[in-house]
């Protein structure tokens, strides 16, 4: 009898084949057939979808996209393809943990009835979280701005999508679709966080030598940020079957989680040197001071485009001035004379991170 396919990875290619041949190595080492990898390749490079053809395994299936398609179209393409129970999406640079894999697709054939969940390390829990019920998913899941590796599809609600293809275009998800797909599954059954390492990201190097694809390189500035919570709370809104008094604890979550992304991710993006090389700009230092302009006109173009008031507007301002406030004292604690004072900081600080790294869940 052939084994029950569990795990489709799914890796969608341009002009990285000796990358992603390189992080396939410990993977295809592993003598088992309930798992297959799904390759789209929309290589312009002369070679690069000749080395992919070449991988000597028949659980690699290499598909050819039109080199015209874009990252997003893709990143559709390598999902749609998929033949497995879930789908797993692995961006061309980033690496799966071979040695845990097993762990991984066990994990997944116990919670087969799962409609998808994140792998990320997003969580002070060291076992993967289960979510049961539509406000624990919906509250959990989805609108994050989540970095599409790590994404987990449970095909067969994958599939009762209707308008999935057009889930996956800019217009309709700002540089995140897989946000909007975890959305629509978060209503349909229970979700996971599986928080165990299971892939890594590209190292420093790789960053600094490598720019990101077209479309994505302003996707942290805070006007792009805006306009794909926009996306995200109409997607919200479109959900039948969430209740009124959900959906308003939803949309404030969101909020606070993109404003965060727009204040201090931004600062991270465009002051962190391999980051803002990745995406072929300038590393710049911002002074305090700056930093507060910079929030404040963030807070004043939500205020207006969300129409936010009144002791909303109040708390979300609050909020993100101690948040902002925090980070910056425990940077300079090193100055400060009061041992108790240096370690509160501090413990403040790692606190805020371990919110942020949560995703404010």
């Amino acid at each position: 009898m052939e084994d029950e396919k569990i795990l489709s990875i799914c890796i969608p290619s341009h002009n990285r084949a000796d990358v992603i041949l390189e992080n396939l190595k410990d993977v295809l080492k592993i003598q088992d057939n309930r798992f297959d990898i799904v390759i789209t390749d929309t290589s312009d490079r002369s070679g690069d979808y000749e080395k992919l053809l070449a991988i000597r395994d028949t659980r690699v299936k290499v598909i050819r996209n039109d080199v015209k398609s874009t990252a997003m179209e893709n990143w559709f393409c390598a999902l749609e393809n998929a033949d497995g129970i879930f789908a797993f999406h692995l961006n061309d640079r980033d690496k799966l943990i071979a040695c845990n894999l097993l762990g991984f697709m066990a994990f997944l054939d116990r919670n087969k009835d799962c409609t998808g969940g994140v792998c990320k390390f997003l969580s002070e829990k060291e076992e993967p979280v289960l979510y049961c019920g539509v406000k624990n998913t919906v509250m959990n899941m989805p609108y994050f701005a989540l970095h599409t590796t790590g994404m987990v599809f449970q095909m067969k609600s994958w599939r009762k999508i209707p308008d999935r293809k057009n889930i996956f275009t800019r217009e309709k998800s700002g540089c995140h679709p897989h946000d909007m797909i975890l959305g629509r599954l978060s209503v349909m059954g229970d979700m996971f966080l599986y928080t165990k390492h299971i892939w890594e990201m590209a190292p420093v190097e790789f960053y600094k030598k490598n720019l990101s694809g077209a479309g994505m390189m302003r996707f942290f500035e805070p006007k792009e940020r805006l306009f794909e919570l926009k996306c995200c709370l109409r997607e919200l809104e479109s959900l039948d079957v969430v209740g009124e008094e959900l959906k308003v604890a939803k949309r404030l979550q969101m909020i606070k989680n993109y404003i965060n992304l727009s204040t201090l991710g931004y600062f991270y993006h465009t002051e962190s040197e391999y980051e803002a090389i990745h995406y072929g700009n300038t590393p710049q230092k911002y002074s305090i001071l700056q930093k507060k302009k910079i929030i404040d006109k963030v807070l004043k173009l939500y205020r207006r485009e969300l129409t936010l008031q009144g002791k909303t507007y109040a708390s979300l301002k609050n909020w993100t001035y101690r948040n902002f406030i925090v980070g910056e004292l425990a940077k300079k604690s090193h100055v400060i004379k009061s041992k108790q004072m240096r370690k509160l900081l501090r413990t403040m600080n790692r606190k805020r991170k371990l919110r942020e790294d949560a995703m404010l869940r």
